[in-house]
């Protein structure tokens, strides 16, 4: 949801102006997708060595290039089916990473809440996928998006505020998870509202 409200200054004053010293140097967006990758999988290397303030810069640096590679291109018509798809898996590698990099701060108490976290994401991501596998594309972007209460922004904040304040992971952890829950019922709600519109057959398991 933040996205929605940021977009438009973020993509202008952050994104824009790297994306146009990027089409100078000819580099390819996947290479800032794997980029946002080492710097996800850095975060959590730091988390475990309970270097924290390094792990969330490294968090906000992995969010940054994660939006510049599809903003870079798209801006320079380099956006590709394979680009979306190391795009969309090194999301889940950073997140899965992270979440396991915060377990392990505690693991006798934290192991339940990470473990929820975990299987929300696994339950919020397929929801997303198949809608966007159903759904004709008409955004901007390589596949079909839906936007949710909890996207990577929310996400990003709440593993900050999980590093900053500690004492309170659980509370965060079962809130995060609820949340990731419930954007996942919506996306499904909204998906069949539009099919029973449309006039469309539903999808049913065999």
């Amino acid at each position: 949801m933040l996205e929605k409200y940021l977009q438009i200054p973020f993509e202008r004053f952050l994104l824009l102006p790297m994306a146009r010293r990027l089409e100078r140097t000819h580099i390819k967006p996947d290479i800032l997708t794997f980029l946002a990758c080492a710097a996800g999988l850095g975060a959590a290397w730091s988390i475990v060595h309970h270097g924290y303030l390094d792990g969330i810069f490294l968090i906000l640096l992995s969010g940054y290039l994660d939006a510049l590679d599809g903003f870079y291109a798209r801006k320079t018509n380099q956006s590709t089916s394979l680009g979306g798809l190391y795009d969309v898996l090194s999301d889940r590698i950073v997140e899965a990473a992270v979440v396991i990099a915060l377990f392990t701060v505690d693991p006798a108490s934290r192991s339940l809440p990470a473990l929820l976290m975990l299987a929300s994401i696994l339950i919020c991501v397929t929801s997303f996928l198949l809608v966007g596998i159903y759904t004709k594309n008409s955004s901007t972007k390589g596949f079909y998006y839906s936007p949710g209460i909890i996207e990577r922004p929310e996400a990003f904040v709440f593993f900050i505020a999980m590093l900053l304040m500690p004492q309170h992971f659980t509370l965060l952890a079962y809130s995060f998870t609820l949340l990731v829950l419930l954007t996942a019922k919506r996306r499904v709600k909204q998906f069949k509202d539009r099919n029973i519109l449309d006039g469309n057959s539903l999808i049913t398991p065999s």
